[in-house]
């Protein structure tokens, strides 16, 4: 089992260094890609995007989660047909009712964690 860590930034050399470093407890787990922002953080390419990499990396949406904490990010991970899983931090606020079916996690071990007890 692996997982794929794709992020869109306005600075790839910076947010690549800074993932790489914060996720080190994961490395062994992850392909990390970043690739540059489209015109607004939210706009409707981001599921395009998502199906790009899944087709560039043989990836299956429906065997697919995406770790995000956005709410943005979340409905783009459904609507490219993968399963949404929040990661949660000091910034976030709570998912909208609509969108509490989903699991919640306070850092990257405990995603790591429950996946493999799956």
């Amino acid at each position: 089992m692996g997982g794929y860590l794709y992020c869109s930034t306005f600075d790839v050399e910076a947010k690549t260094a800074y993932l790489n470093d914060i996720l080190a407890p994961v490395r062994d787990f992850l392909t990390i890609e970043c690739v540059k922002h489209g015109e607004f953080m939210h706009d409707t390419a981001k599921v395009d995007r998502l199906r790009e990499c899944y087709e560039k990396y043989g990836i299956n949406p429906e065997e697919t989660i995406l770790v995000d904490d956005r709410i943005y990010n979340q409905h783009a991970a459904i609507d490219s047909g993968a399963h949404p899983v929040r990661l949660r931090c000091e910034f976030t606020t709570d998912l909208p009712e609509e969108l509490s079916w989903i699991p919640e996690f306070e850092n990257v071990e405990a995603v790591k964690d429950w996946l493999l007890a799956e």
